[in-house]
């Protein structure tokens, strides 16, 4: 857990726990009929909005976390060890466990294993790929990866189409893109021939 955790994410299991002890006792003891279903509701509204407002504030947390990681931190580059599928997808978009090899500007090289989404589903990643990234000047394991400047130099790098359809196989038969998604990019190649 990174030390600027927000006061709100540690505070929220304790409300929550306070709101459900509440209702219980006034069900538990003594509370009118007629006040049983709108207190029902009224609680299960404040836990409604409790929860929400905890995700909200974790995703808006989470970005300004990013931004501030893309200006703030460290530059360099990763290249990536190896790619494995979780199973898990985010808007039809594979999500991937990476392991990265971080090269730091004036830093030691070093190795991560994490999940990210990917940017879209028919990105190309393999072994070697190299990206762009930022590592949090005070948590060298947080690298945020530069998507959009990783995905234009890929492009301009570009392998013969025999390599490229090799790896396109491989993400399939990973299962990291859908039969579609493959059946797409495979045309898309074979018209650049």
């Amino acid at each position: 857990m990174s030390s600027n955790t927000s006061g709100f994410s540690l505070l929220f299991p304790l409300v929550f726990i306070a709101v459900l002890s509440a209702g219980f006792l006034l069900f538990r003891y003594g509370l009118k009929a007629e006040w049983r279903l709108p207190l029902t509701f009224g609680l299960i509204g404040v836990l409604l909005l409790l929860t929400v407002g905890s995700l909200i504030l974790g995703g808006i947390k989470q970005q300004s976390t990013v931004k501030r990681v893309m200006r703030e931190g460290a530059p360099g580059m990763a290249t990536v060890v190896e790619i494995h599928g979780t199973g898990v997808r985010v808007n039809k978009v594979p999500q991937v466990r990476l392991v990265l090899r971080i090269d730091l500007e004036n830093s030691k090289r070093y190795q991560i294993t994490r999940d990210y989404v990917l940017p879209f589903a028919g990105y190309s990643l393999l072994p070697g790929h190299r990206l762009r990234v930022f590592a949090d000047n005070d948590d060298q394991e947080n690298v945020v990866i530069d998507w959009n400047s990783s995905q234009s130099d890929a492009e301009t790098r570009k392998e013969p189409a025999s390599d490229r359809l090799r790896q396109l196989d491989s993400l399939r038969d990973q299962g990291l893109i859908t039969e579609d998604e493959y059946r797409t990019q495979r045309q898309r190649l074979l018209s650049e021939l």
